[in-house]
């Protein structure tokens, strides 16, 4: 069973095959996938930019465990922050995956800061996994309470790289491909050189050249790009 909160959904296609792992994150794709398999204990905490998959490989945690019939929780904290964490928490201990996105967004909230070190230590007594995601590292994310940063610092930390830009063209080929088009090294290359450089903004770009290609019904090439943008 799979319960997320009213109004919030995972992404339909943020699950393990969707998700592009060059070689510089090959061993945290497997890791993870093998904790959810495994009913692993542990404690995961991912840090890395917006758009380096923090939050992509959350959600394919709670669908992987959720194909397992285990009950998985996916919580985005930057959408919840302006709620009372004892609303968001009540009867969470069930769940046996629960994964916390966008930790930055209650750092400094005393409430918050006490929820979460509280389902931590709850985690950790009664052996079941817990899994976070914020932009800085454990040690760098601008907590108040000094226990919960000691906590998260615990955890076992992969920071996500930024990819080079060779990656980003096997990105953007490698998500092309799920959409079936076919995106050339000089359309990829174009795409990067001038869209934002972020993965998310890329992906957003593709996007756009999905719908307009199918609408146009036009192969996408270099001269498609610059009509659809303007570049």
């Amino acid at each position: 069973m799979q319960q997320l909160l009213p109004g919030f959904s995972l992404s339909d296609d943020a699950d393990f095959d969707s998700f592009f792992a060059p070689q510089s994150l090959r061993l945290v794709k497997s890791t993870l996938q093998q904790f959810v398999r495994d009913g692993s204990e542990d404690f995961v905490y991912l840090s890395g930019v917006d758009g380096s998959g923090k939050s992509h490989l959350l959600q394919a945690m709670c669908k992987l465990a959720s194909e397992q019939g285990k009950a998985a929780i996916y919580l985005p904290l930057q959408q919840l922050a302006g709620y009372a964490p004892q609303e968001v928490f009540q009867g969470i201990e069930a769940f046996d995956v629960i994964c916390l996105d966008d930790l930055d967004a209650i750092a400094g909230h005393t409430a918050w800061e006490v929820a979460v070190f509280d389902l931590f230590n709850q985690r950790l007594q009664a052996e079941k996994p817990l899994y976070f995601a914020a932009r800085e590292p454990a040690r760098q994310l601008p907590v108040a309470l000094p226990d919960l940063q000691s906590r998260l610092a615990s955890c076992l930390s992969f920071q996500l790289p930024n990819f080079s830009d060779e990656e980003k063209i096997e990105l953007l080929q490698f998500r092309a491909r799920r959409r079936g088009i076919e995106l050339n090294d000089a359309c990829a290359l174009f795409i990067i050189q001038r869209s934002g450089r972020g993965n998310a903004a890329l992906i957003q770009v593709l996007d756009r050249i999905d719908q307009d290609s199918l609408t146009a019904g036009r192969k996408v090439t270099v001269p498609f790009i610059k009509k659809v943008f303007g570049w």
